[in-house]
């Protein structure tokens, strides 16, 4: 990781021209990027996409609240000082999201809508409040065009044959899985004791459960049934999003695995001449990434 957050600070463990700088996309400046476009058919099934390297000079840098504003077509005001050329960018990609959602042959990942909690200080570092902050629609629209980028780093590297970092996320541990029946059946929520479990089974009862009060309960029970998402070689799929391929692609400046995946795309795609990190089968087996938490960070 680049930077260490405490509660109510943030400090860069890395030189901080790199961190706010030169590997931050800064409105108005252009910064060299390696890209991916993906085509979508007009039922969101993924027909194609292809990485290459690119510049991007950002024209504006928007806070999810304001994007939530944008797709909900928010009063004027709100918007006045937004071009409108940017309005429609927003408003296309937000149909683009609506479109691969009811894809009938995508995955249904596992559905933990459980609240984040932001900590309020006064001035002088005191806890002033704690405070539920809201899930919008503006954290899944690029959660999910994360998770896209993501499994097509994945498919190109396996498609290279070149070894890299898979993201996996076990299944639940089997004395886990069955406390989890036992709890639905405790609380009458629905279970079919023939199906396997998967993530669209565990909806069911978190979706019964929020009828309840012990909502947030079994949503805690959930999560801490879950295995421990980890990187490694072998690839044994991701339980959490019900993905059989997965990698991370999107954050090379905070996770190192992310980087070590950049290298290898360079190396497959012949956009670097060699790549600077090891992506050799025994220099991959040498690295350990650990990571303090479980399925909230994909």
């Amino acid at each position: 990781e680049i930077r260490l957050s405490l509660v109510g600070s943030e400090m860069c463990i890395r030189d901080s021209a790199l961190c706010d700088d030169l590997c931050s996309l800064k409105a108005g400046c252009l910064r060299p990027v390696l890209a991916v476009k993906i085509r979508f058919n007009r039922k969101g099934q993924k027909i194609s996409c292809h990485f290459h390297r690119a510049k991007i000079k950002v024209r504006k840098n928007f806070s999810y609240p304001q994007v939530e504003d944008i797709i909900n077509n928010a009063v004027p005001e709100k918007l006045e000082n937004i071009d409108v050329p940017l309005l429609q960018v927003i408003r296309n990609l937000w149909h683009g999201y609506q479109l691969i959602s009811k894809n009938p042959d995508k995955a249904e990942p596992l559905h933990l809508l459980l609240p984040e909690r932001k900590i309020i200080f006064d001035a002088q570092g005191n806890v002033q409040d704690i405070v539920t902050e809201k899930l919008l629609q503006s954290h899944k629209l690029i959660e999910e065009v994360m998770i896209q980028a993501n499994i097509c780093a994945a498919q190109q590297l396996e498609e290279s044959r070149k070894n890299f970092l898979y993201r996996v996320h076990p299944e639940p541990p089997k004395a886990k899985q069955e406390v989890l029946i036992r709890l639905a059946h405790m609380l009458q929520l629905p279970w079919c004791p023939q199906k396997a479990l998967t993530p669209k089974a565990i909806n069911q009862i978190l979706k019964a459960a929020r009828e309840t009060e012990l909502k947030e309960v079994v949503s805690q029970f959930v999560l801490r049934a879950q295995s421990q998402a980890q990187y490694q070689r072998e690839n044994i799929g991701h339980f959490g999003l019900y993905l059989t391929h997965y990698t991370h692609f999107t954050s090379p400046i905070r996770r190192y695995a992310d980087l070590l995946v950049h290298r290898a795309l360079l190396e497959a795609l012949q956009l670097e001449e060699k790549a600077a990190l090891p992506t050799s089968p025994h220099s991959l087996s040498l690295i350990h990434i650990s990571e303090p938490t479980r399925l909230r960070r994909i």
